[in-house]
């Protein structure tokens, strides 16, 4: 369970405001999603926030757990960019939040790609590795050792003319 402190709360969604502004926004904020999702849904201790997780599923914590579990359940719980194209008006320090989790779940789905590729490859299953790398090539479109291993890996499954088309694509990107 992730908590966070109602002080980065506040100077996230509401920065430009006075403290006690601030404060009454959050508590009025609180009241209405708990009386949408059920009392317990946000929990308060001390001046910590948290969800419950039995009451709120979350596909961040879902992620997370599935990155530590090395799980390929990593690939159908990414979806994209972390709050691609969400903005706070008056609010830069929700924007550089969320652009440094963007950063760091992107970064964390390319490693949990590439280790079940690596994996796979290594338990024999060409296949799966090349379908692996294949995502991983989506994920990051421009980096040559990726598309390399791609490439190789459909070579490793008869797949030459594909692997030329996915050289010949990566050259023109």
């Amino acid at each position: 369970q992730q908590k966070l402190p109602r002080e980065k709360a506040l100077a996230l969604l509401w920065p430009e405001q006075s403290t006690s502004r601030a404060r009454h926004l959050l508590s009025e904020a609180l009241y209405v999603l708990r009386r949408h999702m059920g009392e317990g849904a946000i929990q308060s201790a001390q001046d910590d926030l948290a969800l419950d997780s039995d009451i709120i599923w979350s596909d961040v914590a879902a992620f997370q757990e599935a990155v530590t579990a090395a799980s390929s359940e990593v690939a159908s719980l990414y979806r994209g960019p972390f709050l691609d194209g969400f903005h706070l008006k008056h609010a830069p320090e929700f924007d550089v939040w969320a652009e440094t989790l963007r950063d760091r779940f992107a970064r964390q789905f390319g490693r949990a790609l590439e280790s079940l590729a690596v994996a796979a490859a290594t338990s024999g299953d060409a296949l799966a590795a090349a379908e692996w790398w294949g995502r991983l090539a989506e994920h990051d479109p421009f980096s040559s050792r990726i598309a390399a291993r791609y490439m190789n890996a459909l070579v490793s499954t008869g797949e030459r003319a594909r692997a030329i088309r996915i050289a010949t694509a990566h050259v023109t990107r």
